[in-house]
C-alpha cells in the first residue's frame, strides 16, 4: 500500500488554514462572552461560574484555557479561581488551565511554522523568537511564573522555537503553580477586603511581582521580552 504524501501546494496552505481557525476562535469567543454575560469584572465571572453547579470547575478550567479567545486576561481569571473554589483548589484549577492553554498555543504555533510567522510579522518577531530560543525552558518557566510576565506571547513563541514539547510542558507546569497560587490566594480573600488575610495575600503577590526584578539578569530578560512583545 502506497502512503499518500501531501502535495507542496497543500503544505503551503496549512499555516493559512490554522491562522484562519485562530481568527474564527477569537470571533466566536467574543460572541460567547457577550452571550453568557461574562464581563471584565471578578464578580460577574464569579456569579456566572458559581451558577453552573457541579460543572463550575470544568467551565472555569475551560475559561482559563481559552481566555485569549475570550479576551480575558489571566490576572482577572486566576483570582476568580480563589474566590470561587478557595486558595488550594483555585491554584490547582488555574494551573491546570494554564498548562493546557500553553500546550494548545505551543501546538498551534508548531503547526503554523516559524518560517510562515516570520514572513508575516518580519524581523521583530524573529528577534522575539530568538530570545526564547536562547533562554530555553528556564525563561519559559520564569515568565509563566511571574504574575506580570508576557505568558501568552511566550507560549506562542515557544511553539516556534527549538524547545522540545516535554521540556516546555515541565517548565509551564512549574511556573503555572506559582502564578496561579499567588493570584488564587488573593482571590480567596476578596470577600473580606481589608482583613488581615487580604493584606497578607496582597503583600505576597506584590513580593512575587517585585522580588524577581531585584535580580539584574532576570530583570533584563523580563524587560527585553516585554519590549519584544510590544514591538511585535
Amino acid at each position: 500500500m502506497v502512503e499518500a504524501i501531501p502535495s507542496p501546494h497543500m503544505s503551503r496552505r496549512i499555516p493559512f488554514l490554522v491562522a484562519g481557525l485562530v481568527v474564527l476562535a477569537f470571533a466566536a469567543g467574543t460572541l460567547a462572552r457577550g452571550r453568557f454575560g461574562v464581563m471584565h469584572s471578578p464578580e460577574s465571572i464569579r456569579f456566572w461560574v458559581q451558577s453552573l453547579g457541579w460543572q463550575a470547575p470544568l467551565i472555569y478550567v475551560a475559561l482559563v484555557i481559552f481566555r485569549q479567545f475570550l479576551l480575558l486576561p489571566s490576572a482577572l481569571l486566576l483570582p476568580v479561581g480563589g474566590l470561587c473554589f478557595g486558595a488550594i483548589a483555585g491554584t490547582g484549577l488555574g494551573a491546570l488551565g494554564i498548562v493546557l492553554s500553553g500546550l494548545m498555543k505551543y501546538l498551534i504555533a508548531r503547526s503554523i511554522g516559524r518560517d510562515s510567522v516570520e514572513r508575516w510579522f518580519g524581523e521583530r518577531f524573529k528577534q522575539f523568537g530568538g530570545r526564547i530560543d536562547r533562554g530555553g525552558p528556564v525563561v519559559v518557566g520564569l515568565i509563566t511564573a511571574h504574575p506580570m510576565g508576557p505568558m501568552a506571547w511566550c507560549h506562542w513563541g515557544a511553539g516556534l522555537s527549538s524547545i522540545p514539547l516535554p521540556a516546555f510542558a515541565v517548565a509551564v507546569a512549574a511556573g503555572a503553580l506559582l502564578r496561579s497560587g499567588a493570584y488564587a490566594l488573593v482571590g480567596s480573600t476578596l470577600l473580606v477586603p481589608g482583613s488581615r488575610q487580604f493584606y497578607l495575600a496582597s503583600a505576597l503577590l506584590l513580593a512575587v511581582i517585585v522580588l524577581p526584578l531585584a535580580h539584574p539578569a532576570l530583570r533584563r530578560r523580563l524587560f527585553a521580552m516585554s519590549r519584544a512583545v510590544t514591538a511585535s
